[in-house]
């Protein structure tokens, strides 16, 4: 046998004989490609919706289902999607906290974020890279945010597609009732201190050279 019929024998061994010989590999590649071509395009869908951490959670939430299918049922593709969409719909039923004392703080924390340090604020994987701020990535830089910071109550609101957005007024708020409007909002600060502060929180990141 020459050197090239060997190596075809050898892929045809490693890559097909299996799923000619094993009914579980046919079905694992079947739902292999089910997946691959339902998920692309529905986790692309979530993450231009900025919803990708909603996705997150609900494919945590079916795994218990799907299991409980496999346990009852095996490999079967109609239980185990049953499973899997009723443990679903039951994490998004919007059942109670698992402790009813955390309802009467819900108010109270609605539209707030937990906020990260400012170590490493501008730290990038190379010059190029546009980083992201704010709880949904709205902010593309610092001076923007910077900005949002120092003005966001002086300046108006932004008509739809308004050309100086980000700079001459800004958008609504997605949740006003627990705004802050005490410690930031309309800190009075000319667009030279507003710079003075990105290049101090530059200097906050591991690593960081003063530019030339």
């Amino acid at each position: 046998m020459s050197a090239g019929n060997s190596a075809i024998q050898l892929i045809y061994q490693a890559a097909i004989a299996p799923f000619q010989d094993f009914a579980f590999m046919r079905r694992a590649l079947v739902g292999t490609l089910a997946l691959a071509l339902s998920s692309a395009p529905l986790g692309v869908l979530l993450t231009l919706r900025r919803m990708s951490l909603f996705g997150e959670a609900l494919s945590h939430a079916v795994l218990p289902g799907v299991a409980v299918g496999f346990i009852l049922f095996g490999l079967s593709l109609p239980a185990l999607s049953v499973g899997g969409f009723l443990a679903g719909a039951h994490a998004l039923s919007g059942q109670p906290n698992p402790d009813p004392g955390w309802t009467q703080y819900a108010a109270k924390f609605k539209g707030k974020f937990k906020v990260p340090t400012l170590r490493n604020v501008d730290k990038r994987p190379y010059d190029g890279f546009v980083k992201s701020y704010g709880h949904n990535g709205y902010f593309k830089s610092l001076k923007e945010i910077m900005h949002f910071y120092n003005t966001r109550d002086v300046l108006p609101r932004c008509a739809p597609n308004d050309p100086g957005e980000k700079v001459s007024c800004w958008p609504a708020p997605e949740y006003a009732d627990n705004m802050n409007t005490r410690q930031l909002g309309n800190l009075g600060l000319s667009d030279e201190e507003e710079n003075a502060i990105v290049a101090f929180m530059k200097t906050l990141s591991d690593g960081y050279t003063n530019p030339k």
